[in-house]
């Protein structure tokens, strides 16, 4: 029993593309077909494209809150030692508010870390793994 038709997610839409291309490239087909299949064409292509900003969306929302959360920790961590002026503290919050508007803003567009460091401990890699094939 094959699950061919029923995939879910981008392949299953590729591959109603690629039949759809090759109906099209018959030249027996009557123009009503034609101009029908053209049509389901040009929707699965919208179709394809909201898909993949869906899933880039998805997939930076867990770095973009995790970011977020290790800015509020340094943010609360510098202003009981220094005031409101202090150039870190405004960095600090700089790089919130840049967070916050692409969450707002563009949440389908990929995600810069805004912390790396040279040395990154297991659990990161576990994180990154996880990020990678599952999300």
């Amino acid at each position: 029993m094959s699950n061919k038709g029923q995939g879910h997610g981008l392949g299953k839409i590729k591959r109603e593309i690629r039949n759809t291309k090759r109906l099209l490239r018959v030249e027996s087909l009557p123009p009503t077909v034609k101009q029908e299949n053209e049509r389901k064409l040009e929707m699965l292509n919208n179709k394809l494209n909201e898909t993949k900003l869906k899933n880039i969306s998805q997939k930076y929302k867990m770095v973009r809150f995790f970011e977020k959360r290790k800015l509020y920790r340094r943010l609360k961590k510098l202003t009981s030692v220094h005031d409101d002026t202090h150039s870190e503290v405004i960095k600090v919050r700089n790089m919130i508010n840049y967070i916050v508007v692409m969450n707002v803003f563009l949440p389908s567009s990929p995600f810069a870390f805004l912390y790396l460091s040279v040395s990154r401990s297991p659990l990161f890699f576990l994180y990154l793994f996880v990020s990678f094939f599952f999300l």
